[in-house]
């Protein structure tokens, strides 16, 4: 008598729980290490997930600038024509400083539903640079980071596609050893605020984005981290050394 003998063999893929996905209004997308909702009336994501660690922000790949449309949106992705000549760079929603493990993660970073039409000042400098870099170096720390536009008081749209400009950006960091939370709503401009003026409880960003952000927590502790504002443990000291960012 002859046996089927099933052999299973487990190789080593790089790939994130999602147990923490916040709910959307888009069309979801994954990748190896982003997932996120795209909205099509805005041609691009209202949130992009991904969970930073050491591998992901000390990895050997660098940055390869090779922009280009999303061929996972079903609705397709805004163009590199949308962008061209419109004086806004392609700025990364989950950066590319944070996709260092692989060079397909890497890859996966300059796809045009990980951009929004940012300005140059505030893609490269400012307040924007430097939370992108104190958020890079959280990473060590294993933590859990969704960021993206807010559509309001939107400044207009660029493109054949329309792209939206949005007012203001967010990111929601969460730490899960620590049981930490902490949120940022960055004005799209120059105002002369510092990074800590920006930051808001994480309920005030659910309220202006209409989106849940960790539905997976139980709802007493969702409700209480949410809610305040906590600088404990959260650094907001220079990187040593941080790389040059390109211009789009």
């Amino acid at each position: 008598m002859f046996r089927l003998v099933f052999v299973f063999i487990f190789l080593p893929v790089i790939v994130f729980s999602q147990r923490y996905l916040p709910t959307g209004r888009g069309e979801v997308i994954q990748h190896t290490e982003l997932t996120l909702s795209y909205v099509e009336k805005h041609e691009q994501a209202e949130w992009v997930y991904y969970e930073s660690s050491s591998e992901m922000t000390n990895g050997a790949y660098k940055r390869k600038d090779n922009f280009r449309a999303d061929g996972k949106v079903a609705t397709v992705s805004a163009s590199l024509a949308d962008y061209s000549g419109s004086g806004y760079d392609r700025g990364h929603l989950a950066p590319a400083q944070d996709m260092k493990a692989t060079a397909g993660i890497m890859s996966e970073s300059f796809y045009l539903s990980n951009m929004s039409p940012q300005l140059p000042s505030f893609n490269r400098g400012g307040n924007w640079r430097k939370l992108e870099d104190a958020v890079h170096n959280w990473g060590h720390n294993n933590v859990v980071v969704v960021t993206g536009p807010v559509f309001q008081n939107n400044l207009g749209v660029i493109g054949m596609n329309n792209v939206t400009i949005p007012s203001a950006f967010y990111k929601v960091v969460y730490w899960p050893t620590q049981k930490k939370m902490i949120g940022f709503v960055i004005p799209h401009k120059s105002d002369g605020r510092s990074l800590q003026e920006c930051i808001v409880p994480v309920d005030k960003i659910e309220r202006i984005t209409a989106i849940d952000f960790f539905p997976q927590l139980e709802n007493t502790f969702e409700d209480k981290i949410e809610a305040e504002v906590i600088l404990d443990g959260w650094s907001f000291s220079k990187p040593k050394s941080t790389a040059k960012k390109s211009s789009a």
